[in-house]
C-alpha cells in the first residue's frame, strides 16, 4: 500500500497492455463484440487481483465531519436514494455528481454513513493537505494525483476491485470545481463511464444543490441554507455504443437533472442582474478561501476538461466597468485577476 501524505493511494496494479486503457480514437475503432471482450477480460483480470484491506473508519469521519463542521445548514433532502438501493441492490452501483465546494467530501460522507452505505470516495490528493489527507484516508477514500495519469488509471483499477467486492464509489467527475456563473456542469471526464465498463455497473447521476443565502455573509460556514441532494435516472453501460459517446450523454444527464432541481429550487442564475453578480463573486471568495483549504484557481482550471472548442472557462469575476461577469477569479487578497 503506497501513500501520499497520509492518504491510502491505490497499490501498483498492473495490468497486461492489451488491457490497459486504450486512447479515445483506439475506442472509437472497437465494434460491439471487441469492446464486451475487451471489459470481460478486464473484469476477470481485477476480480483475481488482490486487494489491501485497510482499517475502516468511515463512519468516525462521517461524525466527526458533522461535529467539526464549519457550516450553519443541514442536510435535509435525499430525493430518489431509497428507489436505486431497492432496485439495485445486487448491482455495482457509481454515483456521479457534480462538484463545487469543499463540504462535498463531508455531505456524500454523511449521506452514506446514515444510510449504511459503504461508500469510496474518489479524491485528488494533489491539492491536500497533511491533516485533510489523512481525514480522508480514513473515510476510504480512493486518493489520486490528477497530475499523473498513471495515478489516475490505478484509481481507476482500485475503484473496480471495490465495485466488484460489492461497495459502492462516488465520483466527482468535473474533476475540480465547477465556478461558473451560469453552467450546469463543467465537461466531465470519461472515468466513470469507464469503470462501469469494467464492471458492468449502473450509473446513477446525482446532483448535489447548495441552496445559497439571499444574503451576502462575510464567513463560509454562512453561505447555504440547505443542501439537496437528488438522483436522477440511473444508467446502464452499453457495450454497443462507443464510450465517448455514452460519456456525453451522461454528461447531458446531469446536466438536465441539475437544471430540474434548480428549477424546483427557484434557482436562477442571471448575469444581468447585479445583486447576482456582486454576490456570486463575493461567496466564490468565501468558498475558495477557508480556514482550512485554499482553492487555487490557476492551478485547478488546468484540470478542467475543454469544451466541444478546446475552450476552458469555469470562475468569472465582474468585469471592469461593472456591466457584466468575465472569466478571471479572485486571488487570496480578494483583488480580481482577468483572464484575458
Amino acid at each position: 500500500m503506497e501513500t501520499n501524505s497520509g492518504i491510502y493511494v491505490p497499490k501498483r496494479i498492473y495490468l497486461p497492455e492489451d488491457l490497459r486503457i486504450k486512447s479515445p480514437k483506439d475506442l472509437r475503432k472497437m465494434d460491439g463484440y471487441e469492446r464486451l471482450s475487451y471489459y470481460s477480460n478486464i473484469k476477470s483480470y481485477l476480480l483475481e487481483a488482490d486487494d489491501i484491506d485497510g482499517l475502516d473508519f468511515r463512519r468516525m469521519v462521517s461524525l466527526v465531519g458533522e461535529m467539526m463542521r464549519s457550516r450553519n445548514y443541514d442536510l435535509k433532502k435525499i430525493r430518489g436514494l431509497d428507489e436505486i438501493r431497492e432496485k439495485y441492490h445486487n448491482r455495482p452501483v457509481i454515483f456521479v455528481s457534480n462538484h463545487s465546494n469543499s463540504h462535498d467530501f463531508f455531505t456524500v460522507s454523511e449521506i452514506c454513513t446514515k444510510n449504511d452505505i459503504p461508500i469510496n470516495i474518489m479524491v485528488g490528493t494533489d491539492c491536500l493537505n497533511f491533516l485533510s489527507n489523512t481525514v480522508f484516508n480514513a473515510g476510504m477514500a480512493i486518493g489520486l494525483d490528477r497530475n499523473d495519469k498513471e495515478s489516475c488509471e490505478r484509481a481507476l483499477y482500485e475503484a473496480a476491485i471495490r465495485l466488484l467486492k460489492g461497495e459502492y464509489v462516488w465520483i466527482f467527475s468535473e474533476a475540480t470545481w465547477n465556478l461558473h456563473p451560469t453552467k450546469m456542469m463543467l465537461p466531465i471526464k470519461i472515468g466513470v463511464t469507464l469503470l462501469a465498463m469494467m464492471t458492468r455497473a449502473i450509473i446513477v447521476p446525482v446532483n448535489l444543490e447548495y441552496v445559497r443565502s439571499n444574503k451576502i455573509w462575510k464567513k463560509e460556514k454562512d453561505l447555504y441554507d440547505e443542501v439537496v441532494v437528488t438522483c436522477g435516472t440511473p444508467i446502464e453501460p452499453n457495450y454497443n455504443l462507443c464510450e465517448i459517446d455514452q460519456n456525453n450523454s451522461l454528461y447531458k444527464s446531469l446536466c438536465d437533472l441539475r437544471r430540474k432541481v434548480n428549477d424546483e429550487l427557484g434557482i436562477v442564475r442571471n448575469v444581468d442582474d447585479p445583486v447576482y453578480r456582486e454576490k456570486y463573486e463575493k461567496h466564490n471568495q468565501l468558498a475558495k478561501h477557508t480556514s482550512t483549504f485554499y482553492y487555487d484557481s490557476p492551478a485547478e482550471e488546468k484540470f478542467c476538461r475543454p469544451d466541444e472548442h478546446g475552450h476552458v472557462s469555469n470562475e468569472h469575476v465582474i468585469s471592469q466597468d461593472g456591466k457584466t461577469l468575465v472569466e478571471g477569479y479572485i486571488d487570496k487578497n480578494g483583488g480580481r485577476v482577468y483572464k484575458h
